[in-house]
């Protein structure tokens, strides 16, 4: 994209020192401002789609860094669940089989 920006601004900076350095200004008929005006609007336009997507980029940076938030804590949520269905499977189940199955209703 800085191609046609230092183009056009290079175009626009010789067409405006001919122009603005030569005394005898009519010489040049309204081909030659009409020129001019269209090399100032192309390069504003040009610099306003560059500000456009510059802010879009900074948006798309800032989403990424929310996602990758985001991501890490859902890891380590997923750790944590691992690690407690570890615990539960090997350190508690084998408590859990001597339990009765059937509990026993006691008469008074």
């Amino acid at each position: 994209m800085r191609g046609p920006i230092l183009q056009n601004v290079s175009d626009l900076q010789r067409y405006t020192f001919v122009v603005c350095n030569n005394t005898d200004l009519s010489i040049y008929d309204d081909d030659d401002v009409v020129l001019l005006h269209r090399l100032v609007e192309e390069v504003f336009e040009i610099q306003e789609t560059v500000d456009k997507l510059k802010a879009k980029l900074r948006e798309s940076e800032n989403a990424l860094q929310h996602l990758l938030r985001t991501k890490s804590a859902l890891e380590h949520d997923l750790n944590v669940k691992n690690n407690s269905l570890f615990i539960d499977r090997e350190r508690c189940m084998g408590l859990r089989k001597t339990f009765p199955l059937a509990p026993r209703v006691a008469c008074y």
